[in-house]
């Protein structure tokens, strides 16, 4: 999952020629979602996005037939469990990326199914903050680009709907600065 930049396309080729000759293989679930963390760690955000989506919509691999799928390897886990983790992970790392790309929208939209699909998952909370980071972090890009309208409305709406948040108070000290 971890390549140099020159072995991701063979690596990636391999991995797909093993999924399309073993779909059904126990390792497949595992192999499909480090093509997407292969892509992540060389920065082909776009490429890894389309994996992480493959993951989770089941693209490319199923889970082994009969109770194969449901027993525990030495690690612990089924294939079923693993596939489920990973769906969890791969949605939420979508998120991640998009948020990356400054794609706010995306990165609340993702994280929003995260929350309704996983609602017992591991990074429940994490992905709760990333919504309000960024729906924060859209009000500082409009500053940024001087757009200080836009960001007074996406942050009027923000304290609106998270008057607890800790970012408040930066958000009070901008509004100052904008009008000095």
């Amino acid at each position: 999952p971890h390549p140099q930049t020159d072995e991701l396309e063979p690596g990636v080729k391999a991995a797909r020629k093993f999924l399309a000759d073993f779909p059904n293989d126990v390792r497949s679930i595992l192999l499909a979602y480090e093509i997407a963390q292969a892509y992540q760690a060389c920065g082909r955000s776009e490429d890894a996005i389309q994996a992480y989506q493959d993951v989770v919509a089941g693209k490319g691999f199923s889970l082994p037939k009969g109770e194969v799928a449901t027993t525990k390897d030495e690690t612990g886990e089924s294939p079923a469990e693993r596939l489920e983790r990973l769906r969890m992970s791969a949605t939420y790392k979508i998120g991640e990326i998009r948020f990356a790309q400054k794609d706010y929208a995306g990165a609340i939209e993702t994280w929003n199914q995260y929350i309704k699909q996983f609602p017992n998952a591991p990074q429940w909370t994490d992905a709760q903050q990333g919504i309000i980071n960024a729906e924060f972090q859209t009000g500082v890009d409009f500053i940024a680009e001087e757009k200080y309208d836009d960001a007074v409305k996406i942050w009027d709406e923000f304290l609106v709907k998270h008057p607890l948040s800790p970012l408040c108070r930066q958000i009070m000290f901008v509004y100052g600065q904008i009008h000095y």
